[in-house]
């Protein structure tokens, strides 16, 4: 997956449509390239450390802040286009040292498990 991503803070909305939060475990769903080129597979577990969004989505973002701010108006849903499908978890798979940004059209690459006690 991409390292090219900044740290966010999600608000409360982003949990109701599915984001994990933090300290969930979860786990690769079926197979998919970009996960099994790290050698993840199926079923591989991991932790959610994060939260991140593209470096170049949120420069786009801010920029759209400013632009706003500077015209005396309220943000539009055309302001936070560079958002969609960018922001997402960040994973620290088990048995790996490096953090992981998955972006939000790769959301469907994992699910999150209730692990027993």
């Amino acid at each position: 997956m991409s390292r090219e991503w900044v740290g966010y803070e999600p608000d409360e909305d982003a949990f109701a449509w599915g984001l994990p939060r933090l300290g969930s475990r979860v786990a690769v769903r079926g197979s998919h390239a970009g996960m099994e080129a790290e050698g993840l597979e199926d079923g591989h577990l991991g932790t959610v450390t994060g939260y991140g969004r593209g470096a170049r989505a949120d420069e786009l973002f801010k920029e759209n802040q400013y632009s706003a701010l500077l015209a005396g108006r309220e943000l539009t849903a055309e302001d936070y286009e560079p958002l969609i499908d960018s922001e997402g978890p960040v994973i620290r798979w088990d048995g790996k040292t490096e953090d992981d940004w998955i972006p939000g059209q790769a959301m469907g690459a994992f699910r999150e498990v209730k692990e027993e006690q």
